[in-house]
């Protein structure tokens, strides 16, 4: 009878220990029955080698972790208690941010707290229990430092994401936190990881590529998030690198000996070509459509704003009224509200002008201060003067319109010089003002304008009725 030689049980010995087996006797158990088939193997006639290889190619990977999963689950109470946990939070979690984008997508109410109920869940669930799961089956101190780094990435980005949707302060930040933590070191290290590996199937070129490729990738979708320039670029860059060489790659050495298409490689074509590369697509693409149309509507309200005032400044001097003095003190109260409009423009998108400069000349547009929603919020902070000033500027043109057009007050709408028409007046109290993003204010700002100018052509014509009676 055959029987295997001390190396070659020490290599089935050391094949196992590498699976992260934490329970002795399951460890013990393990490695005597594949050393018994392979000796069955080997006394039909296979090498051993080749024996060894096609023993692990029926396990599979995660053969091993699984049959101590399932041995763990059977006898220990608190596993499985967790392991439950993990799966019904998990489960739980998903549905109600599935249900939450797509309430949030059809304007449903109720979206919101859909969506902080179940990153609640996944924080304060699903990931603690995770984390107390995967320190059971491998209690390794190795692996500790990649479990609590994961956890803690995955905590600040879901937060993050929460944070984001529902406009409160330090979204940003904390996406930005957790994506660095997870392409600064948590990739690094499981790279360095799986090149370690001697029970790799995929060469150490294409782990390594894989890795820069999500780097590329997590690193463009940051620089997205704060929008800062050059994420289209790594955006890019990182799904024609994927498509092109990684997947490929992936496929030729992780199941060229295979017989049948595996689920795993299944799930990997449908998340690529369903998910990751229609997303980027659909992102890039509708970031170029937000500048087209941004850029023309600004382009073509500016010009709307100088016909205005050379419609005015026509009216007053055809109707030979330039030194009245009523018209004088309505312009001076004209200057203050576009004063403060302008003065608010400048804080909350400080190059808009440049950025419609740029886009002009070289058709590329730099949107960070579009979209800056701490700028909005030096504006409608408690506390601040600068709202304030402009509605009182305001309020005291809106009374001198009505004043010297009392005949038209039945006609006139007066809301139409209302500052709370435009913006949430009084700063603090209105949940609203954290979905003001920078673009979305300097537009009403224009249209206020528009509605400045257009008030103050109503009282020329009127002075100007009056005096020809």
């Amino acid at each position: 009878m055959y029987e295997l030689t001390l190396q070659q049980t020490e290599t089935v010995s050391a094949y196992v220990k590498r699976q992260q087996v934490v329970y002795a006797h399951l460890c013990d158990d393990l490695i005597d029955h594949l050393c018994c088939d392979l000796e069955e193997s080997v006394r039909n006639g296979i090498e051993f080698n080749e024996a060894f290889r096609q023993l692990k190619r029926r396990i599979g990977k995660g053969g091993i972790k699984k049959i101590q999963e399932d041995t763990l689950y059977a006898v220990d109470y608190k596993y499985r208690k967790m392991k439950n946990l993990m799966k019904v939070a998990g489960v739980a979690g998903t549905v109600f941010l599935g249900f939450s984008t797509i309430f949030k997508l059809q304007h449903y109410p109720l979206s919101g707290a859909l969506l902080v109920v179940g990153a609640i869940i996944l924080v304060t669930l699903f990931l603690p229990a995770s984390l107390m799961v995967l320190w059971k089956e491998s209690k390794s101190g190795r692996n500790i430092f990649m479990f609590v780094t994961a956890f803690l990435a995955s905590t600040l980005f879901i937060a993050g994401i929460l944070f984001k949707v529902q406009h409160w302060t330090g979204g940003s930040m904390l996406l930005a936190v957790g994506l660095l933590i997870a392409l600064i070191i948590l990739l690094p290290v499981s790279m360095v990881r799986a090149l370690r590996n001697p029970d790799k199937i995929l060469p150490s070129r294409v782990i390594v590529s894989g890795t820069i490729t999500i780097m590329l990738y997590g690193s463009g979708f940051l620089l997205k998030i704060l929008h800062w320039p050059g994420a289209t670029i790594l955006l890019s860059v990182s799904i024609i690198l994927l498509v092109s060489f990684i997947i490929p790659a992936t496929f030729y050495y992780r199941w060229k000996d295979d017989d049948h298409v595996a689920p795993e490689a299944l799930f990997l074509i449908f998340t690529v070509v369903m998910f990751i590369v229609p997303a980027t697509i659909i992102n890039l693409n509708a970031n170029r459509n937000f500048d087209n149309l941004f850029i023309k509507t600004s382009s073509l309200n500016d010009r709307n704003i100088e016909l205005r005032l050379l419609r005015n400044n026509l009216l007053v001097s055809n109707a030979g009224l330039s030194d009245y003095q009523g018209l004088t003190d309505l312009e001076s109260a004209k200057a203050k509200v576009i004063s403060s409009i302008n003065r608010i423009e400048n804080i909350v998108a400080p190059s808009y002008n440049k950025l419609k400069k740029q886009y002009f000349t070289d058709r590329t547009n730099n949107q960070d201060d579009l979209f800056n929603y701490h700028n909005t919020e030096m504006v409608l902070e408690p506390g601040s003067d600068i709202l304030a000033t402009l509605e009182r500027n305001l309020s005291e043109y809106a009374g001198m319109v009505g004043i010297m057009n009392a005949e038209f007050q039945e006609q006139y709408n007066t809301k139409l010089l209302a500052l709370e028409t435009y913006l949430p007046v009084t700063p603090g109290t209105d949940e609203s003002r954290y979905s003001f993003s920078p673009v979305a204010m300097v537009q009403c700002l224009e249209v206020l304008k528009g509605a400045v100018l257009d008030a103050e052509a109503l009282t020329i014509r009127n002075i100007k009725l009056k005096s020809a009676k």
